[in-house]
C-alpha cells in the first residue's frame, strides 16, 4: 500500500501540474476516472491535491524525484500541521507516509 499510495501522490501532482486549470473539482473528476485511485487513498489524494492546486504550477513541476515527499509536505497549505496531517489522518492500514 504505501508504494501505491506514493505513486498516486506523485502522479496526481504531475498531472496537476501539467493542467492548465486550477480548479481540483474538475481536475480530480479527470484525474480520477482516467487513474482509478484506491478508495482508501482518495482522501489523502483529495488533500494533497487541493493544496498543490493553490500554488504556482511550476514549484510542483520543478520537484526533484528524490525530494519528492518532502516538497509535498511543503507545500501543504500553512495551516495544516504536517506531522500531524501525516501521522494523524493516515489510517494505520495506509501508512503511506511514515
Amino acid at each position: 500500500m504505501r508504494k501505491t499510495m506514493y505513486s498516486a501522490m506523485k502522479n496526481l501532482a504531475e498531472y496537476i501540474a501539467g493542467n492548465e486549470s486550477y480548479d481540483f473539482e474538475t481536475i480530480w473528476k479527470e484525474w480520477s476516472s482516467k487513474y482509478k485511485p484506491l478508495e482508501e487513498t482518495t482522501k489523502e489524494l483529495k488533500k494533497m491535491g487541493e493544496s498543490l492546486c493553490q500554488i504556482d504550477k511550476s514549484d510542483i513541476k520543478s520537484v526533484p524525484e528524490r525530494s519528492y515527499r518532502e516538497t509535498i509536505k511543503k507545500m501543504l497549505k500553512p495551516e495544516i500541521n504536517k506531522e500531524e496531517f501525516f501521522d494523524g489522518h493516515v489510517s494505520d492500514k495506509d501508512e503511506c507516509c511514515r
